[in-house]
């Protein structure tokens, strides 16, 4: 009777990993189209030197976006999730009720950050208005990304196909301007309109297609939590995981930054075609990081442990085969299709593109190591593993780019997942004696 109802419980579990990831996959292939096919029409209006500024204002943003902002997505997820599954919904209502104000603040916080940053950059780099002014717009999608709160009850109440939906609808809006501004022949400040307007649609949808779910549930967003004293687990999940993030996306956003003042714009531009066209492999894999997260969670609340290990094992292996098989096609087809939606100016992305997708290669195959440490309530050790690896991984980028330039950040890349899987794995195995 045990063993037919475990093997009931991994039938479930599986049913319920396929189809959503089967959803949000989806989703992703068809975000990755539209994306491929934005930042190409984007380079060709713009050219490499306007496509090089916007870049870096875009990676600009998403620093001081993730540095100020508290996504609060985990945390609600994580605890969240306990709280649902032991019966005690007005503990969700006072989470979501800390969630969402801790994303407005920290989105106003945030937009405000980033226009005195960039005050203080433009007097060492002598940004004219027209710069400053391009920042400040686009600073808008962080004074508009509140939108923490509604991403974790989307994932809590296994609302995956509205989640899809937001993916695919907010680039192809994107989509949609720019074809507008490529038939109207305009400049920098229409194509950075379309970036920023699609941008905050999207986030908007979020938050209402998450308001809508509460409403369903009879959970108001609205009033004061209970005491603040109760949530102390859930206020240093957040503060350690937020810190792991941060730490994450500067890292990721940084190298473009750095390339584009020890190289040049251009260079920078050539480096974020293929940052997007690398993420190729990575958009199968994060899915899965949205969804395991919560399922780990479950199974470690059910205390079923022997059932995480054998999802986790199970889940690499098919990670290895994918990404290998997907490397290949793209190393055979890569540089024509380079070429035919970029055009010859940016051939040179292909050669940097073969090194940077091993490096991203192994950064996927790690994607089920966070969930699981993050399910565990290890929130402290991600964050502190994320601030050695990091470190080492910046004192290692500036001079692979000084000397190497593009190849030099892609290699930089790699050697970042390495040391962070070998700082990681005695946790890993440790967690499952």
């Amino acid at each position: 009777m045990l063993a037919h109802g475990h093997d009931n419980a991994s039938e479930s579990i599986n049913k319920e990993l396929k189809k959503n990831y089967s959803f949000m996959l989806g989703a992703s292939l068809f975000s990755a189209f539209f994306a491929l096919v934005n930042i190409s029409l984007t380079a060709r209006m713009l050219g490499p030197e306007d496509f090089g500024l916007l870049v870096v204002i875009q990676a600009f943003i998403a620093i001081v976006a993730q540095v100020v902002g508290f996504q609060t997505v985990n945390a609600v997820i994580k605890f969240g999730t306990d709280a649902l599954v032991g019966g005690r919904k007005l503990e969700l209502q006072s989470l979501v009720r800390i969630a969402f104000w801790v994303d407005i603040i920290t989105a106003v916080a945030g937009f405000t950050c980033a226009i005195l940053i960039v005050k203080v950059i433009g007097f060492f780099v002598e940004f004219n208005d027209e710069t400053f002014g391009f920042v400040v717009l686009y600073a808008l999608t962080i004074g508009f990304n509140f939108s923490g709160f509604a991403v974790g009850i989307l994932r809590i109440y296994d609302r995956y196909g509205f989640l899809a939906l937001q993916q695919v609808l907010t680039p192809l809006l994107r989509l949609i301007i720019l074809l507008v501004c490529w038939y109207m022949d305009v400049g920098l400040q229409f194509v950075l309109f379309a970036w920023v307007a699609s941008e905050i649609v999207g986030i908007l949808m979020l938050i209402l297609m998450g308001l809508n779910e509460l409403q369903c549930n009879k959970i108001s967003v609205l009033g004061a939590p209970a005491s603040l004293m109760q949530f102390k687990n859930f206020f240093s999940f957040l503060v350690a995981n937020n810190i792991d993030t941060s730490i994450r996306v500067v890292s990721r956003e940084l190298d473009v930054v750095v390339v584009g003042l020890f190289v040049d714009k251009p260079s920078a531009g050539l480096y974020k075609l293929v940052v997007q066209l690398g993420s190729i492999l990575s958009r199968f894999t994060t899915p899965l990081s949205a969804l395991l997260l919560p399922i780990f969670s479950r199974l470690i609340v059910a205390q079923k442990q022997p059932e995480v290990w054998r999802l986790f094992v199970r889940i690499n292996w098919v990670l290895v085969a994918a990404i290998l098989s997907l490397y290949i096609i793209l190393v055979i087809v890569g540089e024509p299709l380079i070429v035919f939606a970029f055009g010859e100016d940016y051939r040179g992305v292909y050669s940097v593109l073969l090194v940077y997708l091993l490096s991203v290669g192994i950064g996927c195959l790690l994607v089920t190591v966070t969930p699981l440490m993050q399910s565990m309530g290890k929130a402290t050790y991600c964050m502190r593993v994320q601030v050695k690896s990091t470190l080492i991984y910046f004192l290692a980028m500036l001079p692979l780019i000084y000397f190497w330039g593009l190849y030099g950040a892609s290699l930089a890349l790699g050697l970042y997942n390495v040391i962070w899987f070998l700082y990681m794995r005695p946790e890993v195995m440790r967690a499952f004696k």
